[in-house]
């Protein structure tokens, strides 16, 4: 192309794993068309993205920028939480003209409000909708649909979807001493930021009269980001939730998604969509209401695509929680049939090559 090395390093940032995920292979795919690629994580809350990294054995820095950094482009992705590192590159790379890019790994995932503060040039968003929420909070934004890496190596993954289904079914009830199992499984992602709606959500499972008469396996699934005091409270709450529960620390949480009767989780959880895209029902807990962050987010009157798309249940109290889990395990089949119908606008993201559309919108700006 014309240019050395040094005027083609690109720094990728990291932070929370959602983005993490999302930055890593597109970078590992700009590496191979030889341009250098270094890596950083930067934040006192990007655990995450260093063990995204730790995982894939990729060095990695862990500093903010500094005075003599000249890279040609600086690629974030984002994050919820673990916002310092995304903020400060961001503005570093915008103060001295450097190209900066956002990749974005779920709707509104760009659009938190601690970042509203700095904007970048352009940022990567997985689908159409994901670019008109974008643009509802930065209308100047350019955005670049490309898809989510991360759901197309999940595909792949899950190619033997029957398979998995019946051994991590078999492997569960086995844990528990259960032979002949039966019954339903329903697992439960916590959110990570507002540990209170954690223990709302496990008290409002904790009280569930389920109408089936078949046993049931609760596993939840504490989402890293919550202090080691809340994971303790949220454990001992879990197991009031049910007589069979196994905590999902060491379980792959892919397979117990695809291999469940019904998810629960927050609404901002990007295992409601794997659980639509693989044809298993989803409820999105929007208890206590926080439509406000919501709207802030750019989602259009605060609702999350998987409701706009009626492809899951979004009870907004407890009482509704209850009538929408009792309904779905008593009608498994039909729910999840209209699960599969409405959760098809989502299977674009299933597409291979999102690492490659996202390593060429990088490129066009060297």
């Amino acid at each position: 192309m014309g240019f050395s090395l040094t005027m083609t390093t690109v720094y990728a940032i990291y932070g929370d794993i959602g983005g993490a995920k999302e930055t890593l292979p597109a970078m590992q795919a700009v590496s191979k068309k030889g341009v250098v690629v270094r890596h950083f994580v930067s934040g006192d809350r990007a655990r995450a993205g260093i063990d995204v990294l730790d995982k894939a054995l990729v060095p990695y820095e862990t500093r903010g920028p500094q005075t003599d950094d000249k890279p040609a482009v600086i690629v974030v992705g984002t994050n919820a939480t673990a916002v310092q590192g995304q903020i400060g590159w961001t503005k570093f790379g915008r103060d001295r003209g450097i190209p900066v890019l956002w990749i974005e790994d779920l709707w509104g995932a760009g659009e938190t409000e601690k970042t509203q503060v700095v904007s970048p040039d352009t940022m990567c968003v997985i689908d159409t909708i994901a670019g008109r929420i974008a643009q509802n909070v930065r209308p100047h934004m350019q955005v670049n649909v490309v898809g989510k890496p991360s759901f197309a190596a999940l595909a792949k993954k899950l190619e033997n979807l029957e398979e998995i289904r019946a051994t991590t079914r078999a492997q569960l009830a086995a844990r528990l001493g259960i032979t002949n199992f039966n019954g339903h499984i329903v697992t439960y992602g916590s959110g990570g930021e507002v540990p209170a709606r954690v223990y709302i959500h496990l008290q409002a499972l904790r009280d569930l009269g389920l109408s089936t008469n078949k046993e049931v396996i609760f596993v939840p699934r504490f989402h890293p980001k919550l202090s080691d005091d809340d994971k303790q409270h949220v454990r001992i709450l879990s197991f009031t939730v049910g007589t069979y529960v196994v905590m999902a620390h060491d379980l792959d949480m892919d397979f117990i998604t695809v291999s469940s009767d019904v998810n629960i989780g927050e609404w901002g959880s990007t295992t409601m969509y794997t659980s639509v895209l693989f044809g298993v029902p989803a409820i999105m807990c929007m208890f206590p209401n926080d439509r406000e962050r919501r709207v802030a987010l750019g989602y259009p009157d605060g609702v999350p695509p998987l409701l706009m798309a009626e492809a899951g249940r979004g009870p907004t109290d407890i009482t509704l929680l209850h009538d929408a889990l009792n309904e779905i395990l008593c009608a498994p089949e039909q729910y999840r049939e209209m699960t599969r119908k409405n959760g098809a606008v989502f299977r674009t993201l299933l597409e291979p090559g999102a690492e490659d559309r996202i390593a060429e919108v990088v490129m066009s700006y060297l």
